[in-house]
């Protein structure tokens, strides 16, 4: 069945996104085109509904607020980046590091991830 080969492929790609993000964790860093971005990864207590960034540069501050669908909000009002930033920085003082030194809670985070495709995977090829 085309449907079961396209849907396990997507598994397949979706455990090594998820094999990626897993390892871009544990090293707080990315590579892309030659350039490293560092970062840290948290688990939120929170389960939030809209994706937020706030971007630095020579000190001008631009919020993205991504909705639920492509729409999304960007400002640069100093205001609205700042507060946005308090709060952010709330949110992650309540939340759990994945990155750097927290190994075994990445791994029980991811591992239950990779459980979650690989259970509906099993239940693709069981058709």
């Amino acid at each position: 069945m085309v449907h079961s080969w396209l849907t396990l492929l997507l598994c397949r790609q979706l455990l090594q996104l998820i094999e990626n993000l897993e390892q871009w964790a544990e090293n707080e860093s990315k590579e892309y085109k030659g350039q490293t971005t560092f970062f840290r990864m948290y688990l939120s207590p929170v389960d939030l509904e809209n994706n937020f960034v706030i971007t630095k540069k020579a000190g001008l501050a631009v919020t993205s607020v991504k909705l639920y669908t492509i729409n999304g909000i960007f400002t640069s009002n100093t205001e609205f980046c700042e507060e946005t930033e308090k709060w952010i920085r709330n949110l992650v003082s309540k939340s759990l590091p994945l990155s750097g030194a927290s190994a075994r809670e990445r791994f029980r985070f991811f591992q239950t991830m990779k459980t979650k495709v690989n259970t509906l995977m099993d239940k693709f090829e069981a058709q």
